[in-house]
């Protein structure tokens, strides 16, 4: 069952990097999370905040609007820009994102504000190659 292995690559990135919370697989045309692993310190109200924030912030809409108010200063054009990756710490935690599966989909992490940012991003990273073909299974 492709969820099953998608939730057990996450549960691997939270054994595997302290402080972290929370880390799942968000398909990002259907607009909702496919699979998520988290500590018993995230709830499903935050869950589904979450989620809704990375998909408004990884939509081509606010990353052509970000990309064209980035520019203004420089004076360039950022046609067609898409929102790649997504690191933004809010209070007592950070929050990772990573656009996958052409653009359809993306992975995130929840971690404490003391997590090590290197070990966050390399772990989340590394997940991509087992549960990017699973997303296009699930879909």
């Amino acid at each position: 069952m492709p969820a099953n292995k998608i939730k057990k690559a996450c549960s691997n990135v939270l054994e595997r990097v302290s402080e972290t919370i929370a880390c799942g697989v968000i398909d990002l045309e259907q607009g909702k999370a496919v699979e998520m692993s988290h500590t018993g310190k995230f709830y499903q109200e935050e869950q589904d905040v979450i989620v809704s924030v990375m998909i408004g912030l990884f939509s081509d809409l606010k990353a052509t609007e970000f990309s064209q108010m980035a520019s203004i200063p420089c004076g360039a054009t950022n046609e067609g820009v898409h929102q790649e990756e997504i690191a933004m710490s809010l209070g007592e935690k950070k929050y990772f994102g990573k656009r996958i599966h052409q653009g359809k989909g993306a992975v995130l992490l929840v971690a404490k504000k003391d997590v090590n940012i290197g070990m966050a991003w390399a772990n989340l990273k590394s997940i991509i190659p087992t549960v990017e073909p699973l997303l296009a299974q699930v879909g």
